[in-house]
């Protein structure tokens, strides 16, 4: 078991550099417009594709369920309304985002936001992605929810826990908005896993099941959601 204070510190300490040191790389240094890109998000256990309410084999935990995953998705430096994404396993045709890809001219990284800066969350209330409706606001004092999986764990015993992860806050240290960056990105097709089958294993283990006010446990999980992301394989 992992203590969450040794934790906490060790990826906030980071967290804070790399956030400092990735605004500066996508906001400061030059920026290149290279035409359109299509981004698939496709969630995963165990390197296969999953989908909501079936059941999936986690040898550490039993069976998992998975009845709801959102999170938001932004393009990074840009800090308008229309630069996020809602990305709803629910609804299929969301898992899949078009726009102008823009890309490091020094590094060619591709990157991207998880979660909801600080600044939307203190703006007001948007439309399209980030309207309330959509089930992802709490309130104006605690903001947006930037995750959301909800879902039950089946034990080899039979026994059934749900657990319910609503991940947001907008205040530091508990910010709930993290960068993802790929590297050395050839294609304007990005496929880009999810690992829920790592995620949920670390999240199961080692937090309380339910989750749903912005704080530490929320930051924690948060970062860990945006670390299993991963560029899957469609270049050969």
């Amino acid at each position: 078991m992992i203590s969450k204070p040794e934790l906490f510190y060790f990826m906030r300490t980071n967290k804070l550099l790399c956030f400092f040191l990735f605004q500066i790389a996508f906001m400061a240094l030059p920026l290149k417009s290279i035409g359109q890109v299509k981004l698939s998000f496709v969630p995963t256990i165990g390197g296969a594709e999953i989908s909501l309410d079936k059941e999936y084999l986690l040898k550490e935990l039993g069976k998992v369920t998975f009845t709801k995953l959102k999170f938001y998705f932004g393009l990074a430096g840009d800090t308008s309304s229309k630069s996020y994404f809602l990305i709803d396993l629910e609804k299929k045709s969301s898992c899949l985002v078009e726009f102008p890809l823009q890309k490091n001219s020094l590094n060619n990284e591709f990157a991207f936001w998880c979660g909801v800066d600080s600044f939307t969350n203190t703006s007001g209330v948007y439309m399209g992605a980030l309207d309330p409706l959509n089930g992802m606001y709490w309130t104006w004092q605690s903001g947006y929810i930037g995750i959301k999986l909800e879902g039950q764990i089946r034990s080899m015993n039979g026994d059934s826990v749900s657990f319910e992860y609503h991940l947001g806050g907008y205040q530091n240290p508990f910010l709930v908005c993290y960068p993802v960056a790929f590297k050395n990105t050839k294609s304007s097709d990005l496929l880009v896993g999810l690992d829920l089958g790592r995620f949920i294993s670390f999240a199961y283990q080692n937090f309380p099941k339910k989750v749903m006010t912005p704080g530490q446990d929320a930051y924690l999980l948060g970062k860990i959601f945006s670390e299993s992301f991963y560029l899957l394989d469609n270049e050969k």
